[in-house]
């Protein structure tokens, strides 16, 4: 995976379980009396990737199993440090089942994803105008945040994707806030203030159609699959970024919307 194309997020501890399994572990067989949860966890693990078979709209119910074995795992060791403990299983679990998870999901939304990307190369066709981005973006080199956006079919990781999407968000303020029209910028997640001449607003009325339009330029092979992955299987209510990653998944679910329905 191409680190420059996902950007590091909040999530701490979270970030490099989940980019690195072998940091995950040391800190797991750290936790006092880890030792047989542990070989359990594992175990399970390996069923699960040997014989469970994902089904289109289960997606619910497959990553509650996922947080149970992680959470039987944080009891059973009866680590003081229980959200550490559970945490930490549940970043092992998703790094041991990724592949798995990506692809069985790209095998049950290939439809989506061929119906996304048709949609995305005829909104290509249209102008900026056309494509709904207000004229004062115009002028702004969004570069950087379509790369992020490519980068999102460079990983496997659930957790990565969410990452490599907070990443995304910067690389679009930032692109903004380098625009010659634009001296600062205003998400809906904060104020920053670039000199005396003002700021502009961008919130999600603007952020939306300014994303329709990258990921279009983007060409985003799997939007829907990537969509079903971080909303189910990258945890996103516990791994770093909290209320930040409630509304950019909520976004992202805008995009699929926009280009399939």
């Amino acid at each position: 995976l191409p680190s420059a194309e996902v950007a590091r997020g909040d999530g701490g501890d979270e970030h490099r379980w989940c980019e690195d399994d072998k940091k995950c572990l040391e800190y797991i067989e750290g936790i006092a009396g880890s030792g047989r949860p542990l070989a359990e966890l594992e175990g399970r693990l390996v069923e699960f990737s040997r014989t469970y078979i994902f089904a289109r709209n289960y997606e619910g119910e497959t990553a509650e199993k996922l947080r149970g074995f992680a959470m039987r795992f944080a009891e059973e060791t009866g680590a003081p440090c229980f959200d550490s403990a559970y945490k930490a299983a549940l970043c092992h679990t998703i790094n041991i089942l990724e592949s798995k998870i990506w692809s069985s999901l790209k095998d049950i939304y290939a439809e989506d994803d061929m119906k996304a990307r048709s949609a995305m190369s005829r909104k290509l066709s249209a102008s900026c105008s056309g494509a709904g981005i207000s004229e004062e973006f115009q002028d702004v080199d969004f570069s950087e945040p379509v790369s992020g956006f490519r980068g999102l079919d460079e990983t496997q990781s659930p957790a990565m994707k969410l990452f490599c999407l907070q990443g995304i968000q910067k690389k679009t303020i930032d692109a903004i806030r380098k625009g010659k029209n634009h001296k600062g910028a205003v998400t809906v997640f904060g104020t920053s203030q670039l000199g005396s001449s003002g700021s502009s607003v961008v919130g999600t009325d603007e952020l939306l159609p300014l994303w329709i339009h990258l990921v279009s330029r983007a060409g985003v092979e799997n939007l829907m699959t990537n969509f079903v992955v971080i909303k189910f299987f990258s945890f996103f209510s516990l791994i770093g970024g909290g209320e930040h990653n409630n509304f950019l998944v909520t976004l992202m679910e805008s995009l699929v919307n926009y280009f399939l329905y």
